[in-house]
């Protein structure tokens, strides 16, 4: 797996690379099981980590509660790691299940809140 820093996440993400947006505190990358769901990790005190020594880890576990494969795996080390099925009881799968949508939420208000204001300034600068 690969890291490209981004100041903007791009509208088309490749496979196989984290998109990390340093300046919004953001990374986007596609579902490592190939399904090419969206997975949006917002860095803050209690939610994602990246972290950076020989290549690059997110921390903790990714888990896709919300999409239909719901796949579960770690990047260590700019590599997949895959959680075992028997690791994870299905009352933290809810638990941690409505905590991703509520981050969801808020980062795809986020992107939207950006591409619109986006707009508005180009439309200040290029029309009468």
């Amino acid at each position: 797996m690969k890291i490209k820093v981004a100041e903007f996440i791009p509208e088309e993400i490749e496979n196989d690379v984290l998109y990390f947006s340093p300046e919004f505190s953001t990374a986007i990358h596609l579902c490592m099981c190939g399904c090419e769901n969206k997975v949006v990790t917002p860095f803050a005190r209690s939610e994602w980590k990246l972290t950076f020594e020989d290549s690059f880890s997110l921390h903790p576990s990714i888990g896709n509660w919300n999409f239909k494969c719901q796949s579960h795996y770690w990047i260590r080390d700019g590599k997949v790691v895959w959680c075992k099925s028997d690791q994870v009881s299905d009352s933290m799968i809810d638990k941690i299940a409505i905590s991703s949508a509520v981050s969801e939420v808020k980062s795809n208000r986020f992107i939207n809140w950006l591409r619109s204001m986006k707009e508005k300034i180009s439309r200040c600068f290029w029309h009468n």
